[in-house]
């Protein structure tokens, strides 16, 4: 079975086992996984909170908003290239805010919230 364009968001609390369930997925699925927390701290260089400390919940909400963008992005160009036999094509940790981002993203790139 070819991907069909979703991506399983997993949103929720710290701690609630996004992570942990989101690796499981990945690899069950044979898809990648990205934690979306992650990657910000990494490109900011700092922590979550930090960043809120520092520059505010509106500046976190963007850098939150470009990066699910280029994650959804990505994953829609490597599944047109290499197919994928399950249904779904990634699998991506979220905070909590992140859900008020995700169905302007799936409209952008067709994907389907899960």
């Amino acid at each position: 079975m070819k991907g069909n364009g979703n991506i399983l968001f997993l949103v929720g609390f710290m701690g609630s086992g996004k992570t942990h369930y989101g690796k499981l997925l990945s690899l069950f699925y044979e898809v990648p996984f990205l934690d979306l927390d992650a990657i910000i701290e990494a490109e900011e260089g700092m922590t979550i909170s930090s960043i809120f400390e520092t520059k505010g919940e509106d500046y976190f909400r963007e850098r939150e908003t470009a990066v699910l963008r280029t994650i959804v992005g990505s994953f829609s160009t490597n599944i047109k290239k290499n197919g994928n036999k399950f249904p779904i094509f990634g699998v991506l940790s979220c905070g909590g805010g992140t859900a008020l981002n995700i169905s302007i993203i799936d409209s952008k790139y067709g994907t389907k919230l899960i």
